[in-house]
């Protein structure tokens, strides 16, 4: 066997070595760790962000009624969040068509008549290849560059 074939083999075996060890103590970590461990915890869903607010939980040694409370307090405050961040997309959404308004009637200002209605039918056939990309959100940016 020559060299680069030994050097491949042994980059594969150390890339399977690194996952199986990096698998096993994730596994050991998340069975030790993980909320969905403790017996208590039944009615909550296990997340990523969760873990910190586990470690406030047991650094305050909260009594299990607390959890819920507390629990329900910040699942509260994710959703008032989540509201506020859908306002503030429609005022920024508003805000943008604002701007885009304001834009379009300057730029009507600049051109000619005739240039302005070619600008409003450009503006147009843009408007509708936007929406059909969006309509097939499985082709790939070559398949819609070659026009299949």
């Amino acid at each position: 066997m020559n060299t680069r074939a030994k050097a491949f083999f042994s980059l594969i075996l150390v890339l399977l070595v690194g996952i199986l060890i990096g698998g096993s103590i994730d596994h050991l970590y998340v069975s030790k760790f993980s909320p969905r461990n403790r017996p208590d915890s039944s009615d909550r869903r296990p997340s990523k962000r969760q873990f910190p607010v586990q470690e406030m939980f047991e650094r305050l040694k909260l009594s299990p009624d607390q959890e819920k409370r507390m629990l329900s307090i910040l699942e509260r405050r994710r959703e008032d969040m989540h509201a506020a961040a859908q306002v503030a997309a429609q005022k920024s959404k508003e805000a943008h068509r604002a701007i885009r308004k304001r834009a379009h009637a300057e730029i009507l200002e600049v051109l000619t008549e005739e240039q302005a209605k070619e600008f409003d039918q450009f503006m147009r056939d843009l408007r509708s290849r936007w929406h059909q990309k969006k309509a097939k959100p499985t082709e790939t940016p070559a398949e819609s560059e070659r026009g299949e």
